[in-house]
């Protein structure tokens, strides 16, 4: 997979962002660690805004481990985030709950990240 496979899979998690659903989220810095990529990327949830960017963050709330095929099936709705967890293709650091439901401040979609 190349590096633009996966700017595109978080370009697309970034507009999947619904400010409205995001109210029980804390705010601060998600990071996805893509372990069959080595790639770092974090998101960013503010207050209304959303923001998905390369490489880590000094100080995350939570750092997710997962492949992108795992990313791309939880944001599909293809595979919830609890059956990704139980079955080991999910991975946490840090809070658990908080980890579980930060996925719920984002739209799950189903085009266009399919070809992973």
């Amino acid at each position: 997979m190349t590096e633009s496979k996966i700017h595109e899979v978080m370009e697309t998690l970034e507009k999947q962002f619904e400010p409205s659903l995001a109210s029980e989220v804390p705010f601060g810095a998600y990071q996805v660690q893509l372990t069959d990529q080595d790639a770092i990327w974090h998101i960013l949830i503010e207050p209304g805004s959303c923001k998905a960017m390369h490489g880590s963050h000094p100080h995350p709330i939570i750092i997710s481990y997962m492949s992108l095929e795992t990313l791309v099936e939880l944001n599909t709705g293809r595979l919830s985030e609890m059956k990704a967890w139980i079955t080991g293709r999910l991975r946490f650091e840090g809070n658990l709950r908080v980890a579980l439901s930060y996925t719920k401040a984002f739209k799950k979609i189903s085009m266009g990240l399919s070809n992973v």
